[in-house]
């Protein structure tokens, strides 16, 4: 091993030794604390209970991480992520992911039985493309900025008297 490396190791080894005195200090100062409500007896089962702790801590952390699931764990933190392929629209519905909505040109992804589609047709945003797509070949115009304030008021209307809105 080089010097470098070992040296890294020591510093690694020393931070860790000093987190687990810091808990174990911490847990002191709690015993400590409560020490008052505790007989003398108790307070030194308590003292010598957290010196087992550390005069066994490399054990202890030992049999910890050798349990299958911190084991699994370790491994699944440490695999290769395969990298993201971000597809376009027209990827993904030739895939079969996703499908084009009919009424408002967006790609929603496909589900067997066209929940998400008929989920996404009760959506807002989808009436609201619809709407303003109707309303631009009606004016010929695809400006409708001029229209967006009679056409929130009535949407508002709408809303309020519980009234079914169609442009």
């Amino acid at each position: 091993m080089s010097g470098t490396t070992q040296t890294t190791k020591k510093q690694t080894e020393l931070e860790k030794s000093k987190v687990f005195m810091d808990a174990l200090n911490e847990v002191m100062d709690i015993i400590d604390d409560i020490s008052k409500e505790m007989t003398d007896e108790q307070y030194l089962n308590a003292s010598n209970a957290m010196k087992r702790l550390y005069d066994n801590k490399v054990t202890i952390v030992n049999n910890i991480m050798q349990t299958p699931v911190v084991r699994e764990h370790v491994r699944r933190v440490r695999q290769n992520r395969p990298a993201r392929v971000y597809l376009t629209d027209e990827q993904r519905i030739l895939g079969g992911k996703a499908q084009r909505c009919r009424k408002c040109d967006r790609c929603i992804a496909s589900d067997d039985e066209g929940v998400n589609m008929m989920a996404h047709q009760r959506r807002e945003i989808c009436h609201n493309i619809f709407a303003s797509k109707r309303l631009s070949v009606r004016c010929s115009t695809t400006d409708i900025q001029k229209y967006l304030p009679i056409i929130n008021a009535i949407r508002r209307w709408s809303r309020i008297n519980g009234k079914e809105y169609h442009l």
